[in-house]
């Protein structure tokens, strides 16, 4: 494995607590930043801590002043965040996966690993409690999400929905081809997914898990990898092609917005307020102002550094309670 993997983070995660905290997950570190919702966002460094790991650390998720976080070989990971500066661990499940992403709801926290999810009781997060674990269709899915008692995995070449109403045993409810594509990233709006793969968004309505419904495509161009929605936008970073702005208030008819270039390999996007954060892999972390979705612009970038680590994904938190948007 070469340095610049050895080094590359891979998870941003924004929880709306105290303004904001933004918390860098990279192999072997943890790091947290802060940042006030003004000038500050553009002239200072928010840097404010790193805690250090004995293994690889990829997926994180912020529930209130609690981080859980995917360590590689290990398994879950619960980090108290609530002092930003001396952040702690308080628990530990050894369940020797290497857990690529982590979305939690109602108690329990959904880790995604090579063959499918585990499911894990983390009600007392001093003590996680493994309930049980599920194949998903295809092999090493890339991301997680969580809402209103159900799963979304996006799993190699399929968009797959579990009913966990009953965490301790989940039930497929659907799995959807997306017509051949690679199946990224996935977010959730309300009845709406939006998929991204390969060179597109997809539209998908979810309002009857059990028979999800392509509704409308767009083509953002190759590379999109990750994705978020914020009102009726959603925002999909396109590796080394920066971020593409997609309107979905018509989820039938998407339509890109506009597009930014960045430096470096974009991998994933989340969005606070008019910014959206971007983990550019090698050129660092890339603030752009959103304010005008039709003249995005990159207002701030937290170069990497050895002691940093370079970005390579990224989640977003649209309340403090679950990853409702991804």
């Amino acid at each position: 494995m070469n340095l610049r993997t050895l080094r590359s983070p891979m998870s941003v995660v924004v929880a709306t607590c105290f303004g904001a905290l933004v918390a860098m997950a990279q192999p072997l570190l943890a790091q947290c930043f802060n940042y006030s919702y003004n000038n500050d966002l553009i002239a200072t460094d928010p840097f404010v801590s790193q805690l250090a790991f004995a293994g690889d650390v990829k997926g994180v998720a912020i529930v209130g002043d609690l981080a859980y976080v995917g360590r590689a070989g290990v398994g879950l990971v619960v980090v108290d965040v609530t002092d930003r500066a001396a952040t702690k661990i308080v628990g530990t499940l050894d369940t020797g996966s290497n857990y690529a992403d982590v979305a939690v709801m109602d108690g329990c926290a959904y880790a995604v690993d090579a063959a499918g999810f585990d499911v894990i009781d983390v009600s007392d997060p001093t003590s996680p409690r493994f309930l049980t674990s599920i194949l998903t269709t295809y092999s090493h899915p890339d991301h997680i999400a969580a809402a209103d008692g159900f799963v979304y995995i996006a799993s190699g070449y399929r968009f797959e929905i579990f009913d966990v109403s009953n965490p301790g045993a989940p039930v497929r409810v659907s799995s959807l081809s997306m017509g051949g594509s690679t199946v990224e990233d996935a977010a959730i709006a309300g009845e709406i997914a939006c998929v991204v793969g390969f060179q597109y968004l997809f539209t998908v309505d979810i309002s009857d898990p059990a028979h999800p419904v392509i509704v409308g495509t767009v083509n953002v161009g190759v590379g999109a990898l990750g994705v978020t929605i914020a009102g009726d936008l959603a925002y999909v970073a396109r590796n080394t092609s920066g971020l593409s702005i997609v309107n979905i208030s018509t989820p039938t008819a998407p339509v890109v917005v506009r597009s930014v270039d960045t430096p470096g390999y974009a991998r994933d996007v989340t969005v606070y307020g008019n910014f959206a954060f971007m983990a550019d892999y090698s050129s660092g972390l890339h603030i752009i102002d959103v304010t005008n979705p039709g003249s995005p612009r990159i207002v701030k970038c937290w170069a990497s550094a050895p002691s940093r680590g370079l970005p390579s994904t990224a989640t977003s938190l649209s309340s403090p309670t679950w990853p409702g948007v991804w």
